[in-house]
């Protein structure tokens, strides 16, 4: 069994973390519960108003949406907070293209929020009626900085000055960080193989006629999206999953030289893929019966 030291050299020799903060205006307030037109126990309704009806700052909030879904492509989680990614040393370049596309984007979107926020905050008045407040609407100024983007990159290690100070200390948070980070392997193993399942059943399923033998829409995206999980696993694969990894292969070979369009309008070769894929399934779902327990959050009192 590796020791505590060689399991934390396993990660951070291979990945860091990147902590990603974002945060934007709150445009919902409690409304007292006066509104309330029936009789009910009020201790157990919540009645809240939209201060906003903003296509622009909706705009902001999808494309929040969309980084944090990208970047899941390229990381794994970290089990440590929501927000803090594990970015494999080798797409280290590309996550950080990623992130500083959308900061340029992001700080777009908030200027032209900005700029509409009075006429949005006139057409409120109008729609909220006796429900506006005044007083919950900020000047443009504290409306743009309520908007916040945060974003660096940590490695984790015990301070070298921990062991002139105590060898029992330095012993004991030597072994608390490596059982966190065997935590974090464990759950990036997990969600590897989860995500290889998915992609793999949906091919499979689009690649399956209907009930009436009718082909279904099969886009390109379904063989795309799985050929770059394939491409990048190598790299993501920082728990060494040698298991996945032989199914990685399986599918590369595959789907090796296969052009999406060719795999929808030939059916011998759809065949073949859909076969293929069918045996890759079978042995992913026994992996994932052997899959540990979830790491979950809890949230401190």
């Amino acid at each position: 069994m590796d020791t505590p030291q060689a399991t934390l050299s396993a990660l951070w020799k291979n990945a860091v973390c990147l902590v990603l903060t974002l945060r934007k205006l709150g445009i919902k307030r409690t409304v007292h519960q006066d509104v309330l037109a029936v009789e009910t126990d009020r201790a157990m309704v919540k009645v809240t108003k939209a201060l906003l009806a903003c296509p622009e700052y909706e705009a902001i909030t999808k494309l929040d949406a969309q980084i944090r879904k990208k970047l899941s492509s390229y990381t794994l989680p970290s089990s440590l907070r929501p927000g803090i990614y594990l970015v494999p040393n080798a797409l280290l370049e590309e996550v950080d293209e990623l992130i500083l596309n959308f900061k340029e984007k992001r700080e777009s979107l908030i200027d032209y929020f900005v700029q509409v926020y009075p006429q949005r905050r006139e057409e409120a008045q109008l729609k909220l009626a006796d429900l506006y407040n005044p007083a919950d609407y900020p000047d443009v100024d504290t409306v743009k900085a309520g908007f916040l983007f945060e974003c660096q990159y940590l490695t984790f290690d015990i301070p070298g000055t921990l062991s002139a100070l105590s060898e029992r200390l330095l012993m004991r948070e030597t072994e608390n960080v490596s059982k966190k980070v065997r935590q974090m392997l464990e759950e990036a193993k997990t969600t590897l193989r989860e995500a290889m399942a998915e992609l793999v059943d949906h091919l499979m399923e689009r690649l399956t006629p209907n009930a009436n033998g009718k082909a279904k829409t099969f886009r390109a995206s379904t063989v795309t999206n799985l050929m770059d999980f394939l491409n990048r696993f190598d790299a993501r694969n920082l728990s060494r999953d040698l298991d996945l990894q032989k199914l990685v292969d399986q599918a590369k070979g595959l789907l090796s030289g296969m052009e999406p369009a060719r795999i929808r309008t030939d059916e011998s070769v759809a065949t073949v893929v859909r076969g293929g894929m069918r045996a890759i399934k079978s042995q992913l779902d026994a992996l994932l019966v052997e899959k540990p327990s979830r790491v979950y959050a809890l949230e401190d009192e």
